[in-house]
């Protein structure tokens, strides 16, 4: 139905897929263009990380054994005596790290020819502390907040600490003018004089403030870290100090550079030997062959459009691979940047953000964005909460890319009932003063012991009430509710346990495998015993 109201044929042939089975298939389909081996089959993890440990294994032993110079002098600089771990930690890392980039061995090259310029550093330091100290700020705003209450005449109740919390304000907010000026070693210099203020109420403000003391204390606290981090890794950052470090670490880059080609070379060897590659090396190898002008042209008269989801996760392999099968005008992109979870797995949101505003400002006249932000979903309280979230914390600063009316959340089905409720937060005090337990997992246990049995308690509470669900009012049923967790694998067992002993019907979607449920293994353990009648452990 879908593709009819857009005008595709329901009955026409469509790939959809991951970019890992796209390269895949690429790879199979057309290996011998670039005489790569047929066959090849993708590595799962477990043998990945045993040929990746024995490749980096064998090059510290090959080059220990050599006496390498170059290669001691890096052990000696960034290892400690008693192993290489830090070494071998850098070229995995940087090894990882190359994989996200269309050609790898020219990342290297450019490195080793141009590293990093001290320009380039104080910029990407000035970046960071412009981010973190946009987040001292809001702190401080929301310690003034607080401090802003009145007394009963209605004048401010504690104008004297309202005024010292002030001065911390304006002292960042000096320091972020200049950053914005481009001015970052002055203020780094203005942020190492900054002192914080010493909030002692005066006494008419001592009653009002006993009241409020540790909230503020609390968010004044997160701010003093926040500035004190920043001090420290901006300490000493200046054009001279830099170009001198840059030119005394230049001979370790390029020993590190080499190093990452050897280990990569053998890591290959090892997974083409046993006929194995791995996602990364599908979609390199899907890049070269698509370097093969007549492939090119074939895979661009084959996909008439070609639509990416999650496009803030993508990386410049998969952008790489995207230009190459596209027109220039067939590609359509959906993605969220509040989403971008994936940096860790070397996503780069700014692939997306880039796109989004030479898209926005016109720059590409095929091009446009169109903004999806009605959200028919919610509720008006629930998409203002959500707004109001992010307008705090989304900013040219933070993600380089402001939460604007463009990019807020609208309402996309007006509601006028009045069965519509604010979000609420329930904060659960794990503090107890009564018993001293040093056991950490004890503590997070006791702490998710805690979290079940309220999060129980707040179902049964609105368990019957009335609500407005896709235009019907009725009363709320358990079967409305469900609870999110990070881990359901290792966390909701408990919450399944306090939910049924307060006779709350539950469902826990347990993530374990086909073998590992306890009918399976019943038949596996009496397997193992046939096999073995010595074997206790399957008896038990």
């Amino acid at each position: 139905r879908i593709l009819k109201r857009v005008g595709l044929d329901p009955f026409a042939k469509y790939s959809i897929c991951t970019f890992d089975k796209f390269a895949i298939d690429i790879c199979r389909s057309y290996y011998h263009v670039i005489d790569m081996p047929p066959g090849l089959k993708i590595c799962d993890q477990y043998k990945q990380e045993i040929m990746r440990s024995e490749a980096m294994e064998e090059l510290f032993e090959e080059r220990l054994a050599s006496k390498d110079g170059a290669f001691e002098d890096l052990l000696i600089h960034y290892c400690s005596p008693r192993n290489n771990d830090t070494a071998k930690e850098l070229i995995g890392a940087l090894y990882t790290f190359i994989q996200s980039m269309p050609d790898p061995d020219k990342w290297l090259d450019d490195i080793e020819k141009e590293p990093f310029s001290a320009e380039t550093l104080i910029k990407a330091a000035a970046e960071q502390a412009s981010a973190d100290l946009c987040t001292a700020r809001e702190l401080l705003a929301a310690a003034s907040g607080i401090l802003d209450a009145k007394d009963d005449a209605g004048y401010p109740a504690m104008p004297g600490l309202l005024e010292k919390n002030a001065v911390d304000m304006d002292g960042i907010d000096r320091v972020l003018e200049l950053l914005s000026e481009g001015r970052a070693e002055d203020a780094f210099s203005l942020l190492s004089s900054l002192s914080f203020q010493s909030m002692r109420a005066g006494k008419e403000e001592k009653a009002y403030y006993a009241a409020v003391k540790d909230d503020v204390s609390a968010v004044r606290e997160r701010a003093k870290k926040i500035v004190k981090d920043v001090n420290a890794f901006t300490e000493g950052i200046g054009k001279e100090a830099l170009e001198a470090e840059l030119s005394m670490v230049r001979p370790y880059v390029s020993e590190l550079c080499l190093l990452v080609r050897d280990f990569s070379a053998r890591f290959s060897a090892k997974k083409l030997k046993a006929g194995l590659m791995d996602f990364s090396d599908a979609e390199h190898y899907a890049l070269e062959i698509l370097s093969d002008p007549d492939v090119c042209r074939e895979l661009k008269d084959t996909y008439e459009y070609i639509f990416v989801d999650e496009y803030q996760d993508s990386n410049y392999v998969q952008e790489a691979l995207i230009r190459r099968i596209s027109r220039g005008n067939n590609v359509f992109m959906v993605g969220d940047i509040k989403q971008s979870i994936y940096k860790f797995r070397l996503a780069e949101p700014g692939i997306f953000l880039e796109k989004y505003k030479s898209f926005r400002t016109g720059e590409d006249p095929l091009s446009r964005v169109i903004d999806l932000n009605r959200n028919y979903r919610s509720k008006l309280p629930v998409i203002d909460f959500i707004n109001n979230v992010f307008r705090r914390v989304m900013n040219r600063q933070t993600v380089d890319m402001d939460y604007d009316s463009n990019a807020e959340l609208k309402e996309g089905v007006p509601y006028a009932g009045s069965f519509s409720y604010d979000p609420q937060l329930f904060l659960i005090s794990t503090n107890s003063e009564a018993e001293d337990d040093s056991d950490e997992e004890i503590v997070s246990l006791k702490a998710e012991e805690l979290e079940a049995i309220n999060a129980a308690a707040v179902i049964r509470k609105y368990h019957g009430k009335m609500v407005n669900i896709k235009g019907e009012d009725r009363k709320l049923k358990y079967s409305d509710m469900a609870i999110l967790l990070r881990s359901a694998k290792n966390h909701g067992e408990l919450f399944y346990e306090a939910l049924q002993q307060r006779g709350i019907p539950v469902f826990l979607e347990r993530a374990e495998g086909y073998f590992d449920t306890p009918e399976i293994q019943v038949f596996l353990n009496l397997l193992r015993i046939i096999d073995n009648p010595h074997q206790d452990v399957p008896l038990i």
